[in-house]
């Protein structure tokens, strides 16, 4: 398993809104190219992405020799090949959604493949932006915030290398999960980088089914969110504020997981 180690985290959650939105719908960029070239499963984990310490990159399933990144610090698409190998990067700054997909689909005649797939459709709709429109993604002058993201993202995996279940970066949210499963209930475990509900990102605890919201013990750290969906949340502002951040992150799974148990 790779390691990696706590990133302090010093800009507030509410200000990585555009990086977050922008990285989201890069990250599609995957999502079709796992519909097409990589087998299907039943829970849609071949459109996932996992983390990988070394790259700073949310990286999909393989496809013939490479898999599919994305670099979000400096927001670039990479193809990673062996161990340590960069086969090609793109840089997606200044360029659209469908500049990546002509940069992928060359990629894929390189190897004998039919990029054809790519021009299907994701499964699921995101929210309007003007990146769905042809507007192009922006990275000069907000770096910081792409690397404060980046941050989020390499700090849950070092949060929940404690599971034994995949942790996976799920295309429709773009939050990072794992599922543990306990007889017939699960309990989701997981870091969302922002959403509809929380403009800024925060660690979750949910259990499933959920139960009912009078019968919810009370939380050490975090609050209960029980509008829409139940879960044990713990928000970017609180961790901020924080001098050892990493502890009271583990501090809060510790607590509500035994909650929900």
């Amino acid at each position: 398993m790779q390691t990696s180690k706590w990133a302090s985290l010093s800009i507030p959650g509410t200000q990585l809104a555009e990086a977050r939105l922008q990285c989201h719908h890069a990250a599609q960029l995957n999502t079709r190219l796992a519909r097409g070239f990589v087998a299907a499963q039943p829970d849609d984990s071949h459109t996932s992405m996992v983390w990988d310490v070394a790259a700073a990159a949310l990286v999909g399933r393989p496809v013939s020799s490479f898999r599919l990144g994305l670099r979000i610090p400096d927001l670039t698409l990479v193809l990673l090949g062996s161990p340590g190998e960069t086969i090609a990067d793109f840089p997606l700054d200044g360029r659209t959604f469908a500049d990546g997909l002509g940069w992928l689909g060359e990629r894929l005649r390189a190897i004998d493949l039919d990029p054809a797939p790519l021009a299907l459709p994701i499964h699921f709709s995101l929210d309007d932006h003007p990146l769905l429109h042809g507007a192009a993604f922006r990275l000069h002058g907000s770096e910081p915030l792409f690397e404060e993201l980046a941050k989020w993202y390499g700090n849950a995996a070092w949060a929940f290398d404690f599971l034994s279940s995949p942790l996976r970066c799920w295309p429709p949210h773009f939050d990072i999960a794992a599922s543990i499963a306990k007889g017939k209930s699960t309990v989701g475990v997981g870091m969302s980088p922002g959403d509809k509900t929380y403009d800024q990102p925060y660690f979750y605890v949910t259990p499933w089914p959920y139960p009912e919201a009078a019968s919810l013990p009370p939380l050490t750290l975090g609050r209960w969110h029980t509008e829409g969906w139940t879960g044990a949340v713990l928000m970017a502002d609180e961790v901020l504020s924080q001098r050892d951040q990493p502890r009271y992150i583990r501090e809060f799974l510790d607590s509500a997981l035994a909650a929900v148990r």
